[in-house]
């Protein structure tokens, strides 16, 4: 019985395997890529030749990198005894040339920067701005501050030539407790020469961060735009800082009403939510208490019924 069982295995084994290799064969990719590759310049075909993928160009380039790393015996050492460094600055400067305006566009994308600031449309930024509150506290994509580190005027720079003229924009878009789908002015300075914000035209005075308790994480945006020429900001400059009413604005309507002469050309932004400072600002700077959210209780099924079965017990002995 034991020799039928091995026979009948065998042979499941030899037709499952004579059809297996019964299927035709791809091509490899790297014959699909010799084949790609051929001059077909004598044919008069050279354009109908598939140019290679983006994701094929990397991975090949990945190749010659390792290949060549395999052949540094003194990397290869390294590397084996802990001690090889990854050099993070030239790291850096090679993305920041290559990638940070890409990825910030997708970064945006993603936190719905486009959606709720620029009405939908979007851009890739051509301007590297920088902003950092104090000495260490920068505003990259996306990352978490707390309302303390921003309560000072942070400091704004960008490389431009010296006739350029620029404004700054720093909105909330979660933050408008006033009017719905508009955003919340923290600070706008406008007629900027150069990189000179300090010679600019001040809109609206600096507000620190204040999302209000209970309602999360606020998205806080920093967005760069480039002048044609001098404009008349009169119509924009928020008179009453205090007046939170006043700080009611739109930045897609902004570029819209001078849409001639803006062109928006840097961005970043971060996430904040409330800590104790925010409550301090309410009342230095805004002169009114601040406004508390408290999500619903949430309720079991179990504590759902006993409320029930306790309110109709009170309401029969009521009406006795």
């Amino acid at each position: 019985m034991a020799a039928n069982m091995a026979r009948r295995t065998s042979q499941c084994i030899f037709r499952s395997s004579r059809k297996m290799f019964s299927f035709p064969m791809r091509p490899r990719n790297t014959d699909q890529l010799r084949m790609s590759s051929i001059n077909t310049e004598a044919f008069g075909a050279q354009d109908i030749v598939d140019q290679p993928k983006k994701r094929k160009q990397v991975r090949r380039m990945q190749s010659v990198i390792c290949k060549k790393n395999r052949h540094d015996p003194a990397m290869e050492r390294a590397a084996r005894e802990g001690s090889l460094l990854v050099p993070l600055e030239a790291v850096q400067k090679e993305w920041k040339s290559k990638n940070e305006f890409s990825t910030t566009t997708k970064l945006a994308r993603h936190y719905g920067i486009f959606k709720h600031i620029f009405n939908g449309e979007e851009f890739t930024a051509t301007t590297r701005m920088s902003v950092t509150f104090g000495e260490t506290d920068h505003v990259i994509h996306g990352n978490f501050l707390t309302p303390s580190q921003a309560t000072i005027q942070p400091t704004v720079s960008y490389t431009c030539e010296d006739d350029s003229l620029w404004t700054v924009i720093f909105t909330n878009p979660d933050g408008n407790l006033i009017e719905r789908e508009t955003e919340f002015l923290h600070w706008m300075v406008g007629n900027i020469p150069g990189s000179r914000i300090n010679d600019g035209d001040v809109l609206c005075d600096y507000l620190p961060p204040v999302p209000a308790h209970g309602t999360g994480f606020h998205r806080f945006v920093f967005s760069l735009l480039k002048q044609t020429g001098k404009l008349d900001l009169r119509s924009h400059v928020c008179i009453d800082g205090r007046d939170i009413s006043s700080r009611t604005f739109s930045t897609a309507k902004f570029i819209s009403d001078h849409k001639n002469n803006l062109t928006p050309a840097g961005l970043c932004f971060f996430q904040a939510t409330w800590d104790e400072s925010v409550t301090q600002t309410y009342m230095e700077k805004l002169g009114i208490t601040e406004p508390v959210f408290k999500p619903k209780e949430f309720l079991t099924p179990e504590q759902i019924r006993k409320i029930v079965i306790r309110e109709v017990s009170e309401k029969k002995y009521r009406n006795m």
